[in-house]
């Protein structure tokens, strides 16, 4: 009896070790670890997540569009991005993705820009505030006291040449 768990006992621990020797976890790609969802001793079945892989080079910011808005950007359009936690502002970004898929309840699409310059000092998870070249408005501001004159009335300039017009009433 001695000898026959001593058998087995040697075969569990040879099938242990390589049990082990098979278990090494391999990322298939280079990154930071983000977040580990098991620890020593847990089981895993397959297709579970056991770890978050992070690119800390490249950072991506996610934001929801209207759907009355989305059909004015695209890939490509340019804009910024401010991260108040760090104090930075107008960092450069870049459209590189359009869901083509409304949220069912809210009514948006998913954007994806990539920053085109990123600080030290950026984490994943900060919240972070966008503006679009395609949100900017063009054109001069004129100060009211320049536009009529001072005395009511719009002045227009044709040629160098200085002419009154009372604005209408609509």
């Amino acid at each position: 009896l001695e000898n026959y768990y001593h058998t087995r006992r040697d075969t569990y621990d040879n099938m242990n070790k390589q049990g082990l020797a098979d278990c090494s976890l391999v990322g298939p790609v280079s990154g930071t670890v983000g977040q580990c969802n098991v620890r020593v001793g847990h089981q895993v079945a397959p297709a579970v997540t056991i770890v978050t892989l992070l690119d800390m080079e490249g950072f991506n910011v996610t934001f929801a569009v209207p759907e009355k808005e989305v059909s004015q950007l695209n890939i490509g359009d340019r804009g910024w991005v401010d991260v108040a936690a760090v104090g930075e502002t107008q960092l450069p970004a870049r459209i590189v993705e359009k869901s083509p898929v409304a949220n069912r309840i809210a009514r948006t699409y998913e954007v994806t820009a990539c920053l085109e310059r990123v600080p030290q000092q950026i984490m994943p998870g900060m919240i972070a505030g966008v503006k679009l070249m395609s949100q900017q408005k063009s054109g001069f501001l004129v100060p009211q006291s320049a536009a009529d004159g001072g005395q009511g009335r719009d002045m227009v300039h044709d040629d160098g040449q200085r002419e009154g017009r009372t604005p209408s009433r609509d």
